[in-house]
């Protein structure tokens, strides 16, 4: 039902999770400086170390802790779908 003109609504911000909530179930992949700057710039970079997963259809990479771009894992390398401004 719609709200009317002057009731209190409940703001959005109770709606919305933090980010690194709501990536909890996320394959995380950390990357250095420089493969975070290419990621930004919506370039693929290659995952290295031999823990670096060779496939995952989600996961995002951060750097310094903090979320830069969603994306996947082909061949060991991780492709952005989408950039994480934050």
């Amino acid at each position: 039902a719609a709200q009317a003109a002057g009731e209190d609504v409940e703001p959005l911000m109770d709606y919305l999770l933090p980010v690194r909530e709501a990536l909890a179930e996320v394959l995380e992949v950390p990357v250095s400086i420089e493969e975070a700057g290419r990621i930004r710039q919506g370039m693929a970079v290659l995952l290295r170390g031999k823990s670096a997963p060779l496939a995952c259809d989600l996961a995002f990479a951060s750097y310094a802790g903090t979320p830069v771009a969603l994306g996947s894992i082909d061949k060991g390398r991780f492709q952005p779908s989408r950039i994480l401004h934050l």
